[in-house]
């Protein structure tokens, strides 16, 4: 009889999980790009299909917290969070694992552009979304009131 390692850490689980999401998404993006579809489309909507997930977000710092907590999950870190009344901003590393959508042949920019996924949330919350990168493969992200 052979037996199943089911054993794995806590640990193990979540660093296999967060290269799994970006996998996925770097395989979601190679069909659209198969098929001729937009994946500024797909962000698009990817956005406005979360926003109502965010509804209970009542300020720049909430959905800073929310999008941090995301970042993390999926594998990047936070350098920097700061928050003042009406305008939050962090300094994190990368939303998905860029060596995993690298493997998977999705082009940087592309990669980079999942965080256009936070704007249609944001506009949603009556709040402004918005990135740039920062140096490799860290990101400037801001929110403040519309």
């Amino acid at each position: 009889m052979i037996e199943t390692y089911t054993d794995w850490s806590a640990e193990d689980l979540w660093q296999h999980q967060q290269a799994n999401f970006s996998a996925h998404l770097a395989m979601m993006y190679a069909y659209l790009s198969d098929h001729d579809l937009s994946p500024d489309d797909f962000i698009q909507y990817v956005g406005e299909r979360a926003a109502p997930g965010w509804r209970d977000c009542r300020d720049p710092h909430d959905m800073l917290n929310g999008i941090l907590l995301n970042v993390q999950a999926n594998g990047g870190s936070v350098h920097r969070a700061s928050f003042n009344g009406d305008h939050a901003e962090a300094t994190v590393a990368a939303p998905v694992r860029l060596e995993v959508m690298r493997f998977y042949g999705v082009p940087q920019d592309l990669a980079e552009r999942t965080w256009e996924k936070y704007r249609p949330i944001a506009e949603a919350l009556g709040l402004a979304f918005s990135w740039e990168s920062a140096g490799k493969d860290i990101y400037r992200i801001a929110i403040s009131r519309a």
